[in-house]
């Protein structure tokens, strides 16, 4: 019996020895395949539950084999130092790993477009297979949304503009930090000829836009900006950084801009004056 016992307890070492390449390895697949957001999210989530529900059992376990009782109190303080630490770890690259869900139907064809930025959005697109997904390149993903204008979900439609335009953006915010660095500033006009129709958020029932014409982390700057002959005319700049900023108009003339920042925080902004100035409002 004491062999059969002593069996087990080594055959359970061996398996906790196993479990910290064994969720390294998972880790290393989710960086080799590209599997569908749901699939990864499931996969990674489980992996992660059966590893340290396995750390806690095998420590409970060891906690009842008979020796001496200030070695069992020592091992057992570090395996739990152990475990801790890999928690630590595992979630480190759990937030590399897990993968935002925004999945989309074109031309009955199911893509995905993800997040993969830090600080900074950066999104790639991928077509769906199975369970898995293939990444697709600047060009070829140019080649299959010819027409932006087809999508009707709003936000998948501004991922893809800002996927678009990310290369055209990067230029623009280095344009926009340089100048701020070096204390002479272009001015407004000369800033929005890096810019087109197409960069413009524009206010519905209105000649007015909002374009977002240089950003540093979480911050944007805005110009707003009446459009004349498809023409973008600087009229003032937003009082407000937020990376999320739309507008609207009311029947009397008066502009109100909704500002939310990446913490959920909302602004609201009014103009009387048709733009040319804004007061925060309650």
């Amino acid at each position: 019996m004491d062999k059969i016992i002593n069996k087990k307890i080594i055959l359970e070492m061996i398996f906790y020895i196993l479990s910290f390449p064994l969720i390294f390895f998972v880790f290393v697949i989710f960086a080799k395949l590209e599997f569908i957001p749901i699939f990864n999210n499931l996969l990674l989530i489980l992996s992660e539950l059966g590893f340290f529900a396995y750390q806690i059992i095998f420590i409970f376990k060891f906690t009842n084999i008979k020796i001496n009782f200030y070695v069992k109190i020592f091992i057992s303080l570090v395996l739990i130092g152990i475990m801790l630490l890999s928690v630590y770890f595992i979630l480190i690259m759990s937030i590399f790993a897990f993968k935002d869900n925004e999945p989309f139907t074109y031309q009955e064809e199911k893509y995905y477009i993800l997040n993969e930025g830090w600080l900074d959005d950066d999104y790639e697109i991928y077509r769906k297979k199975f369970i898995t997904m293939d990444k697709l390149d600047f060009d070829e993903s140019k080649k299959v949304f010819k027409n932006l204008s087809d999508f009707s979900n709003g936000d998948v439609k501004d991922k893809l503009g800002i996927y678009f335009n990310k290369d055209k953006q990067i230029i623009k915010s280095q344009k926009s930090l340089a100048y701020g660095r070096s204390g002479s500033e272009l001015s407004e006009k000369e800033i929005l000829k890096d810019f087109s129709l197409r960069d413009a958020k524009l206010i519905a029932n209105s000649t007015y836009g909002l374009v977002e014409v240089g950003r540093a982390g979480a911050r944007s700057r805005w110009f707003f900006v009446e459009v004349i002959d498809n023409k973008l005319n600087f009229i003032s700049e937003i009082p407000d950084t937020s990376p999320d900023i739309s507008g609207d108009i009311s029947e009397n003339g008066t502009i109100l801009l909704r500002c939310k920042d990446i913490n959920g925080n909302i602004n609201f902004y009014k103009s009387e004056d048709l733009g040319k100035t804004f007061k925060l409002t309650d």
